[in-house]
């Protein structure tokens, strides 16, 4: 388990001068990289094997978000292994200790030069689930959809492994809504089921129902990403 403690600065912060919920998938990102350094998954251990870790599939629920400038901690456990798929959690906190986010995931190892995930990865998971996390994520709910966006992958969207930023799918993704609707209502949760990478110059269409509570990304003839949201009134 690895906990980091923060105060919400400014490049965290939205409109509402509230921890954006973008930055809880970047903590999470940092947290879990980190916790996963910590636990014996190093770059000798990964990196050097050629190996990846990505996502599969996240789902974040949303409760009311720290304040600018006020104090918060995020935790990050693993759970056990379950065939290919490595589980991870997280839990953000406000300065009181009331639960912020929970949030859940499927990871897996990728081949760094084939692209492909590793079925028998070399590695084994260390459990530190207490039972109390966020459970795993299921499966998006498909729903009608029609055209909204498009989208030209730049330079800048690019993470690490020079693929499309995961949280550049989040943002990708709220940005549909103006920034109006959000002063009336607040993400209530997120699942994301990523599907195929999104590489720089790659147009991705994105498609929603009226709702917007549905979203998939397409490049081309393949299918990247779904995701399922809610929203709850403020």
């Amino acid at each position: 388990m690895l906990k980091l403690d923060f105060t919400v600065n400014c490049s965290q912060t939205s409109p509402s001068l509230r921890l954006s919920y973008e930055s809880v998938f970047r903590l999470f990102e940092d947290a879990a990289t980190l916790d996963a350094e910590q636990i014996g998954y190093d770059y000798g251990k990964v990196g050097m094997q050629g190996l990846l870790w990505v996502y599969t599939r996240v789902y974040v629920r949303f409760y009311e978000m720290p304040k600018y400038l006020h104090k918060a901690s995020f935790v990050t456990r693993p759970g056990a292994k379950k065939a290919f798929i490595f589980p991870r959690y997280g839990r953000l906190y406000d300065e009181n200790g009331k639960i912020a986010a929970d949030l859940s995931s499927y990871w897996c190892l990728m081949d760094a030069k084939s692209r492909k995930a590793i079925l028998h990865p070399p590695l084994e998971s260390v459990d530190h689930s207490d039972g109390t996390e966020c459970p795993p994520p299921g499966k998006v709910e498909p729903k009608e959809a029609k055209e909204v966006a498009r989208h030209v992958v730049t330079y800048s969207d690019l993470d690490l492994n020079r693929h499309f930023n995961n949280v550049r799918y989040v943002e990708m993704v709220l940005s549909l809504r103006p920034s109006s609707f959000y002063e009336k209502y607040a993400l209530n949760d997120i699942l994301i089921s990523y599907e195929a990478e999104i590489h720089e110059g790659d147009e991705v269409i994105l498609y929603a129902d009226d709702d917007f509570t549905y979203v998939r990304g397409v490049v081309g003839d393949r299918q990247c990403f779904e995701m399922n949201l809610s929203f709850r009134p403020l």
